[in-house]
């Protein structure tokens, strides 16, 4: 039926971008000091997301700089605050949070992308339901990322950053 072959179209594109992922690793390392970017969860007080969390941390180690996880709004709040403006934040954020919650980290500047993860009962179109969707979504947000990066370098004459951020998008 077509939603099986949709689905197996689209799980065939995230192993192969997993597969480029996986070998251009040693090119793409933490290649560049001036470029932050962070990956932060804000997870659910069940602790049902802990695989989750531990498995995207994996597949995406290579591509942040750092990853942060928080259980908490008050203490994911206080870091926020205190967060250098010029890291570059990705954010998973778990259902279970009011939309309040989305509104007041999508002010911050620094802020590139909001994702809203796990399971719900409501048929809701900006929720991501499960762990290969979610890859694929920050696998191809993080080359749009880079890439608008690199054209910015270029803009500004930084050749040398430039070719690092081209490289890993």
């Amino acid at each position: 039926d077509e939603q099986t072959k949709q689905i197996n179209r689209i799980y065939t594109k995230l192993k192969q971008l997993n597969e480029r992922f996986s070998t251009r690793t040693s090119i793409l390392k933490k290649t560049s000091d001036s470029i932050e970017t962070q990956l932060i969860w804000l997870t659910s007080n069940t602790k049902n997301d802990e695989e989750d969390v531990k498995c995207i941390q994996e597949d995406f180690e290579d591509y942040f700089s750092s990853n942060v996880t928080f259980g908490d709004f008050k203490s994911f709040d206080l870091f926020l605050a205190n967060e250098n403006k010029i890291t570059d934040l990705f954010i998973i954020i778990y259902n279970n949070y009011e939309e309040s919650t989305i509104g007041l980290v999508r002010q911050l500047s620094n802020v590139k992308y909001i994702y809203r993860y796990g399971e719900s009962k409501n048929k809701d179109n900006n929720l991501i339901s499960n762990r290969n969707d979610l890859r694929y979504c920050l696998a191809s947000d993080l080359m749009d990322h880079y890439a608008k990066l690199g054209e910015q370098y270029r803009t500004n004459k930084q050749s040398k950053l430039t070719r690092k951020t081209f490289e890993k998008a």
